[in-house]
């Protein structure tokens, strides 16, 4: 029984499409993550360094987005699941172009933070600071969609946070593994952006239904 509510086989199938989307944009965030800290560890020189800042800027980001949600979930299901489907394509976009702009930022910059971590801490964060805060949105954004069209909310819940971490978790072991060794770092990001739009356009396919299941609720409440 267990299994079977966190692979979500007793669930809609639009809960499943909202699940898909999360485990997408959860590859795609640690695809990002490991990539940025390569591409630092290449810049700086160190990979104890580079791991630490980007894994402080992602947890601040992803803390900064998940508080920035709060003031976006009075949005009615519909606004939230389109608002959803824009961040992921914008952290998309900009992760096409993320690996160069790193290299050229670090390359322009690094005469002011040579041997200064905090130099370098500020100056990545600014980089890098949109499309995590992006990621941060996503998830909560998503939930607040799939949780009201259930009465079952903990289960829903639970069952998409599996994915998403899920999905994290593929994702980064895949990119170290084999996504850079045979891409590159620069097409392993656009490999993860693809799965940004894909994300996306599963949420955007989502949306009539959305609509529809609210004017069946306004109509029961009448």
């Amino acid at each position: 029984m267990i299994s079977r509510a966190i692979l979500g086989s007793e669930l809609p199938q639009s809960i499943k499409k909202f699940a898909f989307a999360l485990l997408l944009s959860g590859f795609a965030a640690l695809c990002y993550q490991v990539v940025w800290q390569r591409v630092l560890t290449q810049m700086i020189g160190s990979d104890a360094i580079s791991v630490t800042l980007i894994v402080t800027i992602f947890m601040i980001c992803l803390g900064c987005g998940a508080e920035l949600a709060k003031y976006l979930l009075a949005r009615s299901r519909s606004q939230a699941l389109i608002l959803y489907s824009i961040i992921e394509v914008l952290v998309g976009i900009c992760g096409v172009f993320s690996v160069s702009i790193l290299r050229w930022v670090n390359t322009n910059f690094s005469n002011i933070t040579e041997n200064y971590l905090p130099g370098d801490f500020l100056l990545n964060l600014g980089v890098l600071s949109v499309p995590i805060i992006g990621m941060g949105l996503t998830t909560p954004l998503i939930v607040h969609v799939a949780k009201e069209s259930l009465e079952n909310i903990g289960r829903t819940v639970g069952t998409l946070y599996a994915w998403n971490i899920a999905g994290a978790a593929i994702g980064s072991a895949l990119t170290g593994l084999i996504l850079i060794e045979v891409f590159g770092l620069d097409q392993t990001a656009k490999i993860a952006a693809a799965l940004n739009i894909i994300a996306a356009v599963v949420a955007v396919t989502l949306l009539k239904e959305v609509k529809v299941n609210k004017k069946e609720e306004e109509k029961n409440y009448k």
